[in-house]
């Protein structure tokens, strides 16, 4: 022990040494000495720490996590901090400014720090320790100290020697110094109370050990800087701040609980297309659009260019190689092969579910059961979003060690492959069962029978007897079949109880054009005819749009309408919710809920481009159960307003929640009355 102290105090004096020595105007004589009383401060605290948990601290052999312990060793790490404060205060020369002190000391230190404690088996080498996964694993580790460190010595200096910081970022410094002079602890508890084994602790430290040194890098900067602090206070209210590492994903952070209605802010004073800064190194850029010009651009005249890319399958890993996921020809086989169904949440859980596998799910039985397949998929879309906000290279680690988000993904998949793998299961032998081998032209009462007996002729790239095809399959049909038509449809009864006089001549309308319910005429030949309502159903989807965003990556560097650059790594994100409220494209009345928008002159329904009403998608890659869907929405909107009162239940707080599809966060309560006309 004594040897490696004497070996750090050669290191801790050398690396000052020469900082001061090669960057400053002092003698060789005052920079030895300096660095000499530093070392001497270090030793001292080194000793005293050592005292310290040989006298507090109780050696024991269980795993049981004892607070008062834990809460000791806290106590005593900050002996590391206190030893910091007057090296840095009160041992540099006077005429050293504060960057050199903290150059000298902080680092010096710091190194010196990591040295005595976590790289001894490093320097030892391999006589020492053999060379095993624990030696490498130690190595991670002690880099991840060096990090945490280095950054506490950037945050000491920040909180002893800038006078002149700005007040709003003390609050900032403090805690991180706080996290990580507690690391120990929290590493222990981690280990014994949650029963977390080495290389699960190692990763928490690598990853936790950059979050802090990109926060503490950005810190020291902004104090360095105050013109940049003071730059970045002057950006314009509507858009994110760009901060130094961090780029402007703080600022998407803050308002992601809002996020939609925030980029109807940035993109409205960007002239609708805005460029997104992310933390520096990990290809987190993004040009946001809401221009039509862009839009039609990329989702037609130059289609081909626009794909969904390698990394938006690995975001959406969920979905395999279903149709949501594919580019080029695999996506037209899909294309050609599926057909897409919607309608309400539970009640479309229900349709689409029976239409794809022939099974009932009852999930709008009395009870209200929970279906773990429709929690997946939910779970499944939270953290689709969570992967866009995140750096890659993070989400990836949290999936690589199996906890936060990640972990949530990996028990939504495992739903996910094992109901469709009994269902697939359980239809094949059904169909064994009834001697059906073959139908060519894959006609059939349910889809996944359908697909099972797909004629593979006619489709190359598509494989009904791989179980992983139908499986992708059930996955992107069922994603597609319950999410988007029960958000439309949730948003529509919302506006229509806030505009009474749109549900009074919806209601007119309907009384006029249809018979009543129980009539033998087919209700379907009448739905043409209920313009208004389907203006208003488009109306409602302006505003809130099923689908809130498209993502898309070029191949190749390309320049868009509006005059933005587009290099071939750039990510591309289409915010549909935005354009929706774009008065630049709807008019000054764009925020306000008009069916007579989608009103000719003449009493029909006005046409609108799909690059400028992007609820069913664009071009190529245009929703092909986009009139399905729209008779299937009016036909349950029909029945409901024929037969039901429907009241919103007073006080709630109606938001939209953050994900892949625009539902309300709270859900929407309503109470629903028979009419008396209905009860003869």
């Amino acid at each position: 022990m004594t040897l490696f102290h004497f070996f750090n105090c050669a290191i801790l004096t050398f690396g000052p040494h020469a900082v001061y020595y090669s960057a400053t105007p002092l003698s060789e004589y005052d920079t030895l000495g300096t660095s000499v009383k530093a070392a001497v401060v270090y030793l001292a605290t080194a000793l005293v720490k050592l005292v310290c948990l040989a006298t507090f601290l109780q050696v024991s052999e269980t795993e049981v996590f004892d607070p008062y312990q834990e809460a000791l060793k806290a106590m005593i790490g900050f002996i590391d901090v206190a030893g910091l404060y007057y090296a840095l205060a009160q041992l540099t020369h006077r005429n050293i400014s504060q960057n050199h002190k903290f150059q000298a000391v902080g680092l010096g230190w710091a190194f010196a720090d990591s040295v005595l404690h976590r790289l001894a088996p490093l320097w030892v080498g391999a006589r020492g320790l053999e060379f095993t996964w624990d030696y490498v694993l130690q190595g991670l580790e002690a880099n991840a100290n060096l990090v945490f460190t280095i950054s506490l010595a950037a945050l000491g200096s920040l909180m002893w020697l800038r006078k002149n910081k700005p007040k709003s970022l003390i609050p900032i410094i403090y805690t991180c110094a706080v996290i990580i002079a507690t690391m120990p602890s929290i590493t222990s508890y981690l280990k014994r109370v949650n029963g977390w084994h080495f290389p699960k602790i190692v990763g928490f430290e690598l990853a936790t050990s950059l979050v802090m040194a990109f926060i503490s890098c950005q810190l020291f900067i902004l104090c360095q800087r105050p013109s940049l602090y003071l730059l970045i206070k002057k950006t314009h209210q509507s858009y994110p701040w760009n901060w130094p590492v961090l780029g402007m994903l703080p600022g998407i952070l803050l308002r992601l609980q809002r996020i939609y209605d925030y980029s109807v802010e940035f993109l409205e004073n960007s002239n609708m297309t805005f460029q997104f800064k992310g933390p520096w190194f990990v290809g987190m850029d993004i040009l946001a659009t809401a221009d039509p010009t862009n839009i039609h651009y990329i989702m037609s005249s130059n289609f081909s260019n626009y794909i969904k890319g390698p990394i938006f399958h690995e975001i959406f890993e969920a979905f395999g190689d279903g149709i949501i996921n594919t580019d080029a020809e695999l996506w037209r086989g899909w294309r050609n092969a599926s057909q897409l169904i919607f309608n309400h949440q539970r009640f479309m859980f229900d349709i689409t579910f029976i239409f794809l596998t022939g099974t009932d799910p009852r999930s709008l039985s009395i009870e209200m059961p929970e279906i773990e397949f429709a929690k997946a998929l939910d779970d499944v879309g939270d953290v689709i979003v969570y992967r866009h906000i995140t750096p890659r290279f993070v989400w990836k680690l949290q999936k690589w060690i199996g906890i936060g988000t990640e972990k949530k993904m990996s028990k939504a998949n495992a739903t996910l492959d094992r109901v469709c793998e009994k269902l697939i299961a359980a239809k094949r032998e059904e169909l064994r069962s009834q001697g059906i081998i073959d139908n060519a032209n894959g006609d059939s009462e349910d889809l996944l029978t359908s697909h099972i007996m797909l004629d593979a002729t006619k489709y190359e790239l598509l494989n009904p007897n791989d179980d992983k095809f139908l499986r992708d399959f059930t996955v992107s049909f069922m994603a597609a079949g319950r999410d988007s038509t029960s958000s439309a449809l949730t948003w529509f009864f919302w506006n229509l109880t806030e505009n009474p006089n749109v549900l009074s001549k919806i209601l007119q309308e309907i009384n006029t054009n249809l018979p009543r319910t129980g009539s033998d005429q087919d209700m379907s030949s009448y739905l043409n005819k209920l313009v208004y309502l389907h203006g208003a159903l488009n109306e409602s989807m302006r505003l809130y749009p099923p689908i809130p965003f498209e993502r898309k990556s070029p191949l190749k560097d390309d320049v868009l309408p509006s005059g933005h650059k587009v290099k071939s790594n750039l990510n591309i994100m289409i915010f549909i919710y935005a354009m929706g409220r774009m008065k630049t494209i709807w008019g000054e009345d764009a925020m306000e809920f008009k069916p007579e928008r989608w009103i000719s002159e003449t009493g029909g329904l006005r046409h609108e481009p799909s690059y400028k009403f992007f609820s069913f998608n664009a071009g190529p890659r245009t929703c092909l159960g986009k009139n399905l869907a729209m008779n299937l929405m009016k036909t349950v909107i029909v029945e409901i307003l024929q037969n039901y009162e429907i009241k919103i239940v007073s006080g709630q707080k109606i938001e939209a929640k953050p994900g892949l599809v625009l539902h309300m966060k709270h859900g929407l309560k309503v109470t629903m009355t028979m009419k008396c006309s209905s009860l003869e």
